[in-house]
């Protein structure tokens, strides 16, 4: 469970090209549905995470089994606005029966 007020790193794999990739917009909110990674440590050898809100700073490498990517479901990044507070409720409810 994450915290509120917590960073955490999320893991959007795969060139900007692909079509089912999460393309987040830094100006909007989102409610993301995440799962901890918890891969293999030698499969991702050699990433590197960038910090999209300070782009410049020096990119690390990180432990997958501290990593979170987004799900694969439907609604899996939901823009939290005024137009999407009934999906977002029912999502939280799904969330809190599971």
């Amino acid at each position: 469970m994450v915290r509120s007020g917590q960073t955490i790193t999320i893991l959007i794999p795969g060139p900007a090209n692909v079509s089912d990739r999460v393309v987040l917009s830094m100006q909007r909110k989102y409610l993301l549905k995440l799962s901890l990674l918890n891969e293999d440590v030698q499969k991702y050898k050699g990433t590197a995470v960038m910090d999209l809100a300070h782009p410049s700073a020096e990119k690390r490498q990180f432990d997958p089994r501290d990593v979170f990517t987004v799900t694969s479901e439907l609604d899996n990044a939901v823009p939290i606005t005024e137009g999407n507070k009934e999906l977002i409720e029912r999502i939280r409810r799904e969330a809190r029966t599971r």
